[in-house]
């Protein structure tokens, strides 16, 4: 079972396009979502949509909280309101209606897939104190495994005796200096205690008609630290 694990999409069609290609020449057999499938670039409907149509599961990610749902911090920021105007009432309530994590059995042992800050206190990086770390195991039923998304910079690592650590990357805003569409292949039997193998790829796409993109819709918010963003990967909101 090859397994592509896909994040962070934030409205950028051309990176979603090339990351679907080469999924599609990989032979993957399932995609799933860890979320943030909106905000902050020019498509969102088109991402949100994509998501729906191709992913078996898609959790919900913290941009995609904050516009879908209720009690999301942003709810009620300026825009928060520009992306749900630009998604519509359905596409809103779908966002509300997406799971915060996934857990299943890969490789025989129990793995956890979530998206980052909407389900755990603090932002984790790979070289965040190891209390931080640990918080993503330290659940009911202890995972083996631990995916998720959210800081937009793909690794995978050992805990200690803990467990499996990774991240996806982003594949529509991805930063720590790497500009490339990026996410998660994992591949082993879904039962059986057998190896787990896993690829971090890093796909080029047409960066360029994104800016084009993301300039054209000129009352995007923020829209010029997310060009920003994209051609130098590094955070600048």
């Amino acid at each position: 079972m090859r397994i592509a694990l896909v994040a962070d999409l934030h409205g950028n069609v051309p990176a979603v396009r090339a990351v679907e290609d080469d999924i599609k020449r990989r032979g993957v057999d399932k995609i799933w979502c860890l979320g943030d499938i909106v905000g902050k670039g020019p498509d969102s409907p088109d991402t949100m949509d994509w998501a729906v149509r191709n992913c078996e599961i898609v959790l919900r990610g913290n941009w995609d909280e904050g516009v879908g749902t209720l009690d999301g911090k942003d709810r009620d920021s300026s825009a928060a309101k520009w992306y749900r105007r630009q998604l519509g009432e359905e596409r809103v309530a779908k966002l509300a209606s997406l799971p915060l994590e996934h857990r299943f059995v890969f490789c025989g042992k129990k793995a956890r897939l979530l998206h980052g800050r909407n389900t755990v206190p603090d932002i984790v990086y790979p070289d965040s104190p190891i209390e931080q770390r640990l918080q993503f195991f330290n659940v009911e039923d202890k995972p083996d495994i631990v995916g998720y998304a959210d800081i937009h910079r793909p690794f995978w690592i050992q805990i200690n005796d803990t467990g499996i650590l990774f991240n996806t990357g982003s594949v529509g805003n991805p930063l720590g200096g790497n500009t490339l569409a990026n996410y998660a292949i994992i591949e082993g039997e879904i039962v059986s205690d057998t190896p787990i193998c896993h690829s971090i790829i890093s796909v080029p796409y047409d960066r360029d008609e994104a800016i084009r993109r993301t300039i054209a819709r000129a009352d995007l918010p923020n829209g010029a630290a997310f060009v920003n963003e994209l051609t130098v990967a590094r955070y600048s909101r």
